[in-house]
């Protein structure tokens, strides 16, 4: 039997608990198998400043971040391709790796609401179906009158999470600020940001 697999992308700079629940209502909410945690080498959709932790240290943070549940997993299989992090690339390249996975493709509201995917319809179609998590400051209506626009609205699916307000940008201004990000952030991750000094 073919396993189901959640994709879930981002820049993860850094991985935070919001990332960690989405994944996990997402793992329970559609009986996934496991989450595969990719963080991006180079986002085509956001503009990439100083601020910007390097691969190495935002995929060790994730690997931290994950470690003590079994089915989530961390892949650095946009870090080792480089360039800008498509990804319906990514896609085609995990269904050419098994090509009886069934993905699952993860993703933040307002990421559908502002649809910064390449070639989406394509996208789509290679996927079992996309699931389009609330995030505070993300209508749900308006989340639910974006996906009627879609032609395969069918395979979109939105899930409504616990409702934790926290962000990576947010995380590395209280950082520069020399604020507390205890409880935002897993032990392991914020203890590996003091000692590598990331986000300074």
């Amino acid at each position: 039997m073919s396993e189901i697999v959640g994709v879930m992308g981002g820049t993860f700079n850094p991985i935070h608990f919001g990332h960690l629940i989405a994944g996990e209502e997402a793992l329970n909410s559609f009986r996934l198998d496991k989450v595969l945690f990719i963080p991006n080498f180079t986002p085509p959709h956001k503009i990439v400043g100083s601020n910007f932790a390097g691969g190495n240290d935002r995929f060790n943070m994730l690997k931290l971040a994950i470690k003590s549940n079994p089915k989530f997993e961390a892949s650095d299989i946009e870090l080792r391709r480089g360039g800008l992090s498509y990804s319906i690339d990514t896609v085609d390249e995990l269904l050419r790796q098994n090509s009886d996975r069934r993905l699952v493709f993860i993703t933040g509201a307002d990421a559908v609401l502002n649809n910064v995917w390449s070639r989406f319809d394509e996208l789509l179609g290679k996927l079992e179906f996309f699931v389009a998590v609330s995030r505070p400051g993300s209508s749900f209506i308006d989340l639910e009158r974006k996906i009627e626009k879609f032609a395969n609205r069918d395979k979109i699916i939105s899930l409504n999470v616990p409702g934790v307000d926290i962000s990576s940008t947010d995380i590395r201004t209280r950082i520069k600020e020399g604020k507390s990000i205890r409880y935002l952030v897993p032990d392991e991750v914020r203890e590996y940001i003091c000692a590598n000094m990331l986000y300074d």
